[in-house]
């Protein structure tokens, strides 16, 4: 068996030259460790001479593997090839050439087998006294190497640099084995693959990448019942999925949540069975190719936009499909009609009878359905709980609307807020539901207007780098249209690919990209809104001026829509940074992480980003994603990015602030220059939070901010707190403007009596200790329903009393999102 594989290329039967330059390199590794060397030969019609070539060029073993279908490259084909192999070999070391052919193929492989992958590298060599593979290269400080390995994962990949490496001299005399390899038909059928868990991490299912899923919702009524999809997606090959509502109810675990913090999927065949289809969980499967929906419900919104849709009871509908899959359903747990005291519990609240407000009776529900079309009105239960809840936790602050109405113009939006002025009916507004304080809970039941229909770019105007675009709107397809045109949206939320831009605005959003950028509204130029009483105003405009009166605009930012309801906004737009770098820097303990932030800082470089993770957070984010970072004893470590558009002067920062990280006692600074590690480090970030939902679903998710000088106090009274009340509070976020997520995570031993003391007990502590800093509590996420408790006891009163008096003048009937902020 060879230690070290080479993939050569070939076109039409003749390989390549860069098959010979691999040999060279990797002839040099697999002599470090004094094994053989084999290269893999994917295609058809390469001869035996040609063959030979490549024992002359220095492998001892050559994997030949041809067939007609073969002949040209194909990602699918070429992937299920290699992979096999891999399984009936097991190589440590694979090395392609990163052309556009291997730069393709090996990302694709290296997903499939759960390796990591190196990418253009242009040195590497063997770490000395293992067998880990290194890439190295000449780095900052002159002492330290930019190295990335991964020790962990088996084979080990990489791919080279066309060039980068000189031919070995051809020696005919060589002497070495050519072995042939049977292809079976069935394998280079691209709809066959190997999908499911991976080995040794519990509770992970690799929704990501799978070809089919299968998911269920709350029609399957309880958590016995998914045993038929997980028969159905056995028998098709696919892997199980779920909505958040299955998720919250204990049914299957957070790992299989599709939608929002859950998983994005782009599978090839999608089914969902019992799913109402919430905004949240269609957004997750848009990029799905075929849809299919099982739901007796014939208005419900995943049959809207699946290619197919079955109507009809889901415990026949289910049985059915699985019989004709092969299977057997005579086990299944079928429910029966349950009489009113057998009904199961819901753990969603209703608004409470003591409420101020007007019930919606039938007439009112008539009267928007004339406003907006009977198929805008949604009234069934099922369907409403969708709407009844955002990120926070449902159990605690669910609230069903009484009805949920989908607008779809700005003039449609002001007669509904005229009827509910009129007949004195709450209303919610609602953007994607993905806010993290219950902004968009209808915590008073009533009307809740979602945007989602609103969802149009109206205009981009190049010449004024400006856009005109609607709430509704996601916030990565408004960044990605206006990418292609060289332009920039950089009021980045860390949530952009299910976020609206009429929730960024009305959270002030931002993300990691602030320190540099700034939040949401440092762009906003102007808003098209509805007032509370049901008035259309402009706001601002295109001109990048004016001081014509107050600034109104950015009074309605951040007001968490209980001071009008956005529909359209005018966002200024910058140029697009063509240059960018990273660095994960590692540090012996948060403290010293922290100490370095204000350093780089003041230094007159501004980072893209700037992130903090405490080990614990890294360590759990890694085990979750099955990665393996370079951390080894560190305790804490920060995530430098720079952009610009002058690659000299991103490299010249790029090496000052390695050293000005290394003279904070930084440890080691490692540099992640290609797009594939780029993306790993910062996926590790990303998923902090939903990695602590493996662990443990209760927790309470902060985002303190402090300035910046005073993070280097705060992290030690974090880890205080922590131990006081006995629970984990992992410390990440955006240290480069002071805004941390300490996460409070109940420990899953502790009573939810306990938790619910010690939580509250805790917020109290943190937040006092924020305040004294000269913080806030809130940094991006908002007050909400979740927070106002607090506000009200951590607020000068004056300015409590000020907020109450503009929340007043523009709302006197208080019907616009009541309940949030404060009372």
């Amino acid at each position: 068996m060879s230690f070290v594989w080479t993939i050569a290329e070939q076109h039409k039967g003749i390989l390549k030259d860069v098959s010979f330059e691999l040999l060279a390199r990797g002839r040099s590794l697999a002599d470090e460790v004094d094994t053989k060397l084999a290269s893999v030969v994917i295609g058809y019609g390469v001869g035996q001479e040609e063959l030979s070539r490549l024992i002359a060029g220095g492998a001892d073993e050559v994997y030949s593997v041809q067939h007609p279908a073969l002949e040209e490259f194909s990602c699918e084909s070429y992937s299920a090839v290699l992979q096999n192999l891999i399984k009936t070999w097991n190589p440590s070391i694979i090395l392609a050439s990163a052309t556009t052919q291997g730069r393709t193929l090996m990302p694709h492989v290296a997903v499939k087998v759960h390796t990591g992958l190196t990418a253009d590298c242009t040195e590497l060599a063997i770490e000395p006294g293992t067998d880990n593979l290194l890439q190295t290269r000449p780095a900052i400080g002159g002492n330290i190497m930019a190295t990335i390995k991964t020790p962990d994962h088996r084979p080990q990949m990489a791919t080279i640099r066309p060039k980068s490496n000189k031919v070995l001299k051809p020696d005919s005399s060589r002497v070495g084995q050519i072995i042939e390899v049977l292809v079976l038909e069935s394998l280079l059928d691209s709809r066959v693959k190997i999908i499911g868990y991976r080995e040794g991490n519990t509770g992970f299912v690799n929704l990501e990448e799978a070809d089919i899923v299968v998911a269920g919702g709350r029609g399957f009524k309880k958590s016995e019942n998914f045993s038929m999809l997980d028969e159905a997606a056995t028998r098709l090959g696919g892997v199980v999925g779920a909505t958040r509502d299955a998720v919250d109810r204990g049914w299957i675990s957070y790992p299989h949540q599709i939608g929002l913090s859950g998983k994005t999927i782009s599978s090839r065949l999608y089914v969902g069975a019992g799913i109402s289809g919430s905004i949240q969980h269609l957004a997750g499967i848009k990029t799905c190719e075929t849809i299919v929906s099982i739901n007796s419900d014939p208005e419900a919104n995943l049959h809207k936009v699946a290619d197919f849709g079955i109507v009809g009871d889901l415990f026949e509908v289910m049985p059915e499909l699985i019989r004709q899959l092969g299977g057997k359903s005579s086990d299944l747990d079928i429910p029966q009609e349950k009489t009113s005291s057998q009904t199961e519990k819901k753990i969603f609240r209703t608004r409470t009878s003591a409420s101020p407000y007007a019930r919606v009776n039938k007439a009112h529900v008539k009267e928007l359905k004339t406003i907006v079309g009977q198929g805008n009105v949604i009234v069934d239960e099922e369907r409403l709980e969708s709407y009844s809840h955002d990120e926070t936790d449902a159990s605690e602050y669910a609230v069903i609307p009484e009805v949920v109405v989908l607008p779809s113009t700005t003039e449609e939006v002001s007669k509904i807020m005229k009827l509910a002025n009129r007949e004195n009916i709450p209303v919610t507004p609602r953007g994607a539901g993905s806010g993290l304080s219950g902004g968009a809970i209808p915590c008073f039941g009533g009307i809740l207007i979602s945007v989602e229909k609103m969802n149009s770019l109206i205009e981009l105007d190049v010449d004024n780098m400006v856009a005109e675009v609607e709430a509704g709107m996601i916030t990565n397809e408004f960044a990605q249209e206006v990418q292609e045109r060289g332009l920039f949206f950089a009021g980045y939320p860390m949530s952009l690919e299910t976020c609206f831009i009429g929730g960024n605005i009305a959270e002030n959003a931002g993300g990691g990209k602030a320190v540099k950028y700034g939040v949401t509204g440092r762009y906003i130029m102007g808003l098209e809104m509805v007032t509370p009483t049901g008035d259309i105003v402009r706001l601002g405009g295109k001109a990048p001026k004016d001081v014509s009166g107050y600034d109104l605009k950015q009074l309605i930012v951040g007001s968490e829509g209980t001071l009008g309801i956005v529909t359209k906004a005018t966002i200024r737009l910058i140029g697009l940074p063509t240059v960018s770098a990273d660095l994960l820097v590692l540090f012996d303990t948060p403290r010293q992480a922290i100490d370095a932030v204000p350093v780089i800082i003041k230094s007159g470089i501004v980072p893209t980003g700037l992130e903090f993770m405490d080990r614990l957070s890294a360590q759990t984010s890694c085990r979750y994603l099955n990665e393996s970072l370079p951390y080894g004893e560190a305790g804490a470590m920060l995530l430098i990015e720079l952009d610009g558009n002058n690659s000299k002067q991103v490299e010249a920062d790029l090496l000052t602030v390695g050293e000005l990280c290394m003279q904070s006692s930084a440890t080691q600074v490692f540099v992640a220059e290609d797009s594939n590690t780029k993306e790993r480090i910062w996926n590790v970030r990303r998923n902090v939070a939903e990695a602590f939902k493996v662990f443990s679903p209760v927790q309470s998710l902060e985002d303190i901010v402090v300035p910046t000088s005073r993070i280097p106090e705060l992290i030690p009274e974090l880890e205080r707190v922590s131990q006081k009340y006995g629970m984990l509070i992992p410390c990440y976020g955006h240290a480069g403007d002071g805004n941390l997520h300490a996460t409070l995570v109940k420990d899953p031993e502790m009573s939810m009596e306990t938790w619910k003391v010690n939580e509250d007990a805790a917020l109290k502590e943190i937040y006092r200790i924020t305040m004294g800093f000269g913080g806030k509590i809130s940094g991006e996420h908002g007050i909400g329903l979740k927070r106002k408790s607090y506000l009200k006891d951590l607020i000068d009163p004056v300015e409590l009393d000020l907020m109450r008096g503009i929340k007043k003048a523009w709302d006197p009937k208080n019907i616009l999102n009541p309940g949030k902020i404060f009372d």
